[in-house]
């Protein structure tokens, strides 16, 4: 029982980090050993930083090259544009279907490469059976094939349910087409902004875009207050009406 209590008098001081990601924890973590290299213990005549020095003197030194710690394997594209990596399947774009693609599977992201080239970058999914997709990937065969933009999964996946309603009330899926490549292009946050500036219960993806499209206001030219102009000579003119010498 002593042995207990001196562990929780030990222990419970210890604040625990409060994060929503894990990137969020190493870098809490990163600065939190950043600032213990300034404490120093006692009975130590240098700081924890000043010592960590000195031990790394006697270290094995770091590697040339850095650990890869990902799980990788070698997958071909399906027909809907996605590869299998743990259970679950992320987009690439249309024109990787049919091709070999190389996955890397990282403990927070997944990552997707085609011939050395990185094709796309998801957040690693841990459930079974989901589809991760990225709008942008498909909307090059979207615009191809209009009329199925409001029934495809990328669109559905990925497209907000009020954006979907704005989708309706315009004039058809072309303009729809135009909607989501204003929302590649800006984001969500933007494109909701400026929806919500247009008045009227019609509703235009030009008129969406002119609320986005900064409008450019022109440079003042500048120049000099006082303009010297030459004083006309209307001899020449008199003479040359007159037949007398040319001008």
């Amino acid at each position: 029982m002593e042995g207990l209590v001196g562990w929780a008098r030990r222990n419970i001081f210890v604040p625990v980090p409060r994060v929503d990601t894990l990137e969020e924890l190493n870098e809490e973590l990163q600065n939190r050993c950043l600032r213990y290299r300034k404490h120093k213990i006692a009975g130590r005549d240098q700081n924890v930083g000043a010592m960590a020095e000195v031990a790394r003197t006697a270290m094995t030194p770091l590697p040339k090259f850095r650990f890869d710690p990902s799980k990788t394997i070698t997958a071909k594209v399906d027909p809907y544009s996605t590869v299998k990596f743990d259970y679950n399947y992320y987009s690439v774009p249309v024109n990787y279907v049919g091709k070999e693609a190389s996955i890397k599977g990282f403990g927070n992201e997944v990552v997707i490469l085609c011939r050395n080239t990185e094709v796309a970058r998801f957040s690693r999914c841990y459930e079974r059976g989901k589809t991760q997709y990225l709008l942008e990937h498909y909307i090059d065969l979207i615009e191809k094939r209009p009329r199925s933009v409001f029934n495809a999964k990328p669109v559905k996946s990925t497209v907000s349910a009020e954006l979907l309603e704005v989708g309706r009330r315009l004039s058809g899926p072309r303009e729809m087409v135009k909607l989501l490549r204003l929302l590649i292009d800006y984001g969500e946050d933007k494109l909701m902004a400026a929806i919500s500036c247009v008045r009227g219960t019609e509703i235009s993806v030009s008129q969406i875009q002119a609320h986005l499209v900064p409008v450019s206001i022109p440079a003042r030219l500048s120049s000099p207050k006082d303009i010297q102009v030459a004083r006309p000579q209307f001899n020449k003119y008199d003479a040359l009406m007159s037949g007398g010498t040319t001008l």
